[in-house]
């Protein structure tokens, strides 16, 4: 098997897997008798037992490659060429600052805990971790871990707070603002920067809207569901089908009542009717 390019054939493969290509820069799969191997714009990478499905990818507009195989020590991520250490598993392969930072987790064989690894570079071993996320714009991440049994929130290495029963993490695109949810047997506290902002029975869709930071989310009461944005609740609704946020700096959504549905863009109500669908927001105006 050979990859043909603009014409040109690329070396014999006993098998050739999946393709990604990104304008002018083409990535594939291919195996020999070495191994699997990723082929990056004609250079054969490390040879590897198998590689992660999916995991391939172009990022920062091709500027820059990323995937992650296993070997017989672990797992690799392998970031524009130069791999990774090796874990017992790796995931939680995040991309953030415009494509400029890649960061995942690695988990080690045993009680060797996990590792946040950022760029080339371990930033902190804990127990375990529950979640990372890494900022928009600037090159900032946070991750929820537990430490000693006990959850904490990591921001750029440092523990930032301890919370108890933490179950979401969000992080602003400028990495300045971190939210999380601590969950108990009958209500979720929603915080932002350690200061506890409101509870309600549950909470889902917990995000920051890019260019304000304002926190917007969507909170289950006993009367109803409604979206809460910059702390001011919107209205009771039955359900809401989407909950979005667009670069440009606006949010919306799509909300159903026994009566209809319901239309809302910046917290303001744009449509009520029998029905509503489908709603996208313009990455480049407020348009929707």
């Amino acid at each position: 098997w050979r990859m043909v390019i603009d014409g040109a054939p690329g070396p014999e493969f006993d098998a050739i897997g999946e393709v990604v290509a990104h304008g002018e820069r083409v990535a594939y799969a291919a195996s020999d008798a070495a191994g699997w191997h990723v082929v990056i714009d004609g250079a054969i990478g490390p040879a590897f037992v198998s590689l992660r499905a999916a995991s391939l990818r172009f990022v920062r507009d091709g500027a820059r490659s990323v995937y992650i195989g296993r070997n017989a020590r672990g797992e690799r991520a392998v970031l524009d060429g130069t791999l990774g250490p090796s874990f017992a598993q790796v995931g939680m392969l995040s991309v953030g600052a415009k494509g400029s930072l890649i960061a995942y987790v690695g988990w080690g064989a045993g009680d060797e805990g996990a590792s946040v690894i950022v760029e080339h570079e371990a930033r902190g071993r804990y127990d375990d971790i529950v979640a990372l996320e890494l900022s928009a714009s600037e090159p900032h991440w946070a991750a929820l871990v537990e430490i000693d049994g006990a959850p904490a929130v990591v921001r750029d290495g440092t523990i930032v707070a301890r919370p108890t029963g933490a179950a979401q993490l969000c992080i602003s695109g400028d990495g300045a603002h971190l939210a999380w949810i601590t969950a108990s047997d009958d209500s979720s506290e929603v915080w932002l920067d350690g200061r506890r902002l409101a509870a309600h029975l549950s909470v889902e869709g917990l995000r920051f809207v890019p260019r304000t930071a304002e926190l917007v989310y969507v909170a289950h009461e006993t009367a109803g569901l409604h979206v809460v944005h910059g702390g001011v609740s919107g209205p009771l609704v039955d359900d809401v089908d989407a909950l979005l946020t667009s670069t440009s700096g606006h949010w919306g959504y799509v909300a159903r009542r026994r009566a209809g549905r319901l239309v809302v863009i910046d917290g303001e109500l744009r449509f009520r009717g029998e029905w509503a669908g489908a709603l996208s927001l313009a990455e480049r105006s407020d348009r929707w």
